[in-house]
């Protein structure tokens, strides 16, 4: 019993060091320093408003190097 919350607790663990190393990514940008933007459509709105978000730069996984 006691390693199921052993494992979950480390997952939870990890998840949070992967969420904080990434939270705060850049917007991307292109080969001439423009930045990136994506279009998004909502479920909500069945695809009839399209919203324009940046893009972000790729995500890391700099965590699992330590592991």
């Amino acid at each position: 019993m006691l390693t199921i919350h052993y494992t979950t607790f480390c997952r939870l663990c990890i998840s949070a060091l992967h969420f904080n190393e990434n939270r705060q990514r850049h917007q991307a940008t292109k080969k001439d320093t423009e930045v990136r933007w994506q279009i998004s459509y909502a479920k909500g709105k069945k695809g009839e408003q399209a919203i324009v978000k940046p893009c972000k730069t790729a995500v890391t996984y700099g965590i699992y190097s330590l592991m």
